[in-house]
């Protein structure tokens, strides 16, 4: 993992056709609005244990390979500098309560989900922001059709402009996550 800027992040992106938002969120490079269809909602559980596993499973549909980009919105912030660095205890950035003035783009190079470290550490990192209540959002270097996930006050958005690739949470997830 690695914070990235905004200009090597947006190199990134234009290969999945996305781009930062005016929010600091992930969007279509078009700025074209997702369709219901194309968006899943399941409400992310309370326990730390079951959080951890529904946010592996969300990231099983995501099906990572190659790079994944998490993105933290503008609308999330560290409190103190204990918060920030309970959430990012082996960053190589700066770690404190300003940390998210200069990095809101992390980098997870090799990983997939097939196991490999960089996939734990993208794990990690998700859960731990998802248990801490802050907005992100994931993208892949294999997504296609805008997939990517969003997570936001407790509840995770699987995002697609195919609605078929959408079927496979229910699979992961169930209906009742």
């Amino acid at each position: 993992m690695k914070p990235v800027s905004p200009p090597q992040a947006q190199a990134l992106l234009d290969t999945v056709h996305m781009k930062i938002g005016s929010w600091g969120q992930l969007c279509d490079a078009t700025d074209r609005p997702f369709s219901p269809d194309g968006v899943e909602v399941r409400q992310a559980p309370r326990d730390a244990l079951a959080l951890y596993q529904c946010m592996d499973q969300a990231l099983q549909w995501l099906d990572v390979q190659g790079w994944a980009l998490l993105q933290i919105d503008y609308s999330s912030h560290f409190a103190n500098s204990e918060e920030a660095w309970s959430v990012f205890p082996l960053s190589p950035a700066k770690v404190d309560a300003g940390m998210l003035d200069h990095y809101r783009t992390f980098l997870f190079e090799a990983c997939d989900s097939q196991a490999t470290r960089s996939w734990y550490a993208l794990l990690d990192l998700a859960h731990k922001l998802l248990l801490f209540g802050y907005h992100f959002q994931i993208v892949a270097a294999n997504s296609t059709h805008g997939q990517h996930l969003s997570v936001q006050d407790g509840f995770i958005y699987f995002m697609s402009r195919n609605p078929a690739s959408l079927a496979k949470v229910d699979t992961l997830l169930g209906g009742s996550v």
